[in-house]
């Protein structure tokens, strides 16, 4: 009996502690988000083949996914059905560039991507665009590389939701 109250207790401080991380987290983020808004492009494709084809054309665009979470998979858990994926995508000679310049910028970059199916069961490939993230250090070649990775962005996004 004292092993199980022990284990209990242990779980619920490991809960405890995931979610004050998670909490910290999401508020970091919402941070540097406030006032931007995602850039959200409709594929015209299932939810598999759209995240087939953005690694596809990530891989064909000098880019690579560092990361993928899962987060239908996740929350598959808890009961809840939900087609998503985050895709964690950079290039370590852009990356190279940026943070020679601003080693901060880790919280910007890579670049984060969302595929998700909504409520209406239309599929989204959605992002913040990384010029807007990362605006905030205000330096003129971070932000040059910013806008070109928002150009290539939109040219991926584009072309994987077709």
């Amino acid at each position: 009996m004292i092993k199980f109250k022990r284990r209990t207790k242990i779980a619920g401080s490991m809960f405890f502690l995931l979610a004050l991380l998670l909490f910290a987290f999401s508020h970091n983020v919402r941070a540097v988000t406030v006032g931007i808004k995602p850039v959200e492009v409709i594929s015209s494709q299932s939810f598999n083949q759209t995240v087939d084809k953005v690694k596809t054309l990530i891989a064909k665009n000098d880019m690579m996914v560092m990361g993928e979470i899962n987060q239908g998979k996740m929350l598959s858990m808890t009961g809840l059905k939900l087609n998503g994926v985050s895709l964690i995508v950079g290039n370590p000679i852009v990356g190279k560039k940026i943070f020679s310049t601003e080693p901060a910028a880790g919280l910007a970059i890579p670049i984060r991507l969302y595929i998700f199916e909504n409520r209406d069961h239309k599929v989204i490939i959605s992002y913040y665009k990384p010029s807007e993230l990362l605006s905030h250090y205000q330096d003129h070649k971070v932000n040059m590389i910013g806008t070109m990775l928002d150009q290539k962005l939109e040219k991926l996004t584009t072309m994987a939701s077709k």
